[in-house]
């Protein structure tokens, strides 16, 4: 049943090819029992297909050039609603985009539960905690702009239209994470609105921490005890938390919250385009041999590890340079590994690490029997 309260939803789409991945759907239709309207932003390329996914999906389509990327997008968007007289025919505004995979469970949840706290101005799903003090650069707590929930005295302020009126569209990314990311929370609790974020470690019963993004390294406890209804998409990557997300791969397909292939497949597309692990190449390697290793027994290359399990792989053990007394039986020290001619073994560590271990296995292993990132290919 709608709600009586009037919502708007812009959504940003991006891909830097233009592919319309199906997962798309479902953030617009999952939308549609909370908003009466869904404004859709394509930043840049969108194949026909696509545009035309988008179109039947949504209530209003602009495609622009891809500048100033998703604050570039919003600007664009209010100043069109703005300009048509429409931003006053809604009471609150949900800004989100294409980064994350979702719904696995109603929004129902997080909206009748916002209403708990009325004099709240703005949600978000999950907020960066921010840096220790000592840091080098200072990132300040804030909310993560993928998922906003604006209510409407602040939707309806002159505060909220200045703030996207001197948003500059700004050419590099690393500019718009500062001026509109980081800043968004701290400009306007300046200006009298509070902030929080609905899906909190605290929840959880952990501590929150500096540089400590929750949705990484709590993604399967999330969505399992808090029933946080989206994945987000870097998380599912050997960069991100892949053990956290094939757990959570494995209770969607359990509880038929949702599909799954949608997930893999869009993920498999994107760490082949832009991921140091390309999983395309990794399987390649992979089928060559019977057993594989993995050198590092970090993040890495525990979500290495988990992606080889998760596709059938046989896992080895993991390889270092030097072994610790309480290190597990599973690792063992580059000296004391030999690998069989039907064995292979997988670099599971960071570029400027990767650099420093090839020197050190050099002329060791075969070089066909050595998996390494794309920058090594």
């Amino acid at each position: 049943m709608k709600q009586t309260t009037k919502r708007i939803a812009i959504f940003v789409f991006y891909d830097q090819e233009g592919i319309f991945d199906s997962y798309v759907i479902n953030l617009l239709d999952g939308m549609r029992d909370y908003v009466d309207c869904i404004y859709t932003v394509v930043n840049g390329l969108i194949q026909e297909e696509g545009k035309g996914q988008l179109a039947l999906h949504s209530d209003k389509l602009l495609i622009r050039d891809n500048k100033g990327f998703d604050a570039g997008a919003i600007k664009d968007a209010i100043a069109d609603l703005s300009n048509t007289n429409m931003l006053g025919k809604y009471d609150e505004l949900v800004i989100y985009n294409d980064t994350f995979w979702g719904f696995f469970y109603p929004l129902s949840d997080f909206f009748e539960g916002t209403k708990a706290e009325p004099e709240v101005d703005f949600w978000g799903f999950t907020e960066w905690p921010g840096n220790a003090p000592d840091d080098r650069i200072h990132i300040p707590k804030h909310l993560q702009s993928y998922f906003l929930y604006i209510k409407s005295r602040m939707f309806h302020s002159q505060d909220f239209l200045e703030f996207w009126d001197d948003m500059p569209y700004c050419e590099k990314f690393t500019d718009v994470l500062i001026r509109y990311e980081q800043s968004f929370t701290h400009y306007f609790n300046e200006r009298g609105y509070q902030s929080k974020a609905y899906y909190t470690v605290e929840k959880l019963g952990e501590k929150k921490e500096f540089n400590k993004i929750s949705y990484f390294i709590f993604a399967y406890d999330l969505v399992e005890k808090l029933h946080f209804p989206i994945l987000k998409c870097k998380t599912f990557s050997i960069e991100g938390n892949m053990a956290d997300s094939e757990k959570v791969m494995d209770y969607l397909e359990r509880n038929q919250l949702y599909d799954t292939g949608l997930i893999r497949s869009h993920a498999m597309r994107l760490a082949n385009e832009r991921s140091y692990f390309n999983l395309e190449e990794i399987n390649k390697f992979c089928k060559k041999f019977k057993k594989i290793y993995v050198y590092g027994a970090g993040n890495y290359g525990k979500n290495v590890k988990a992606y080889l399990e998760s596709c059938g792989y046989a896992f080895g053990g993991y390889v270092v340079t030097e072994k610790k007394d309480t290190d597990g039986s599973n690792i063992r020290a580059f000296d004391d590994f030999k690998p069989e001619s039907d064995e292979g073994l997988i670099i599971g560590l960071i570029p400027k690490y990767t650099r420093e271990v090839l020197e050190v296995i050099k002329g060791k292993i075969p070089d066909e029997q050595v998996f390494t990132g794309q920058y090594w290919k």
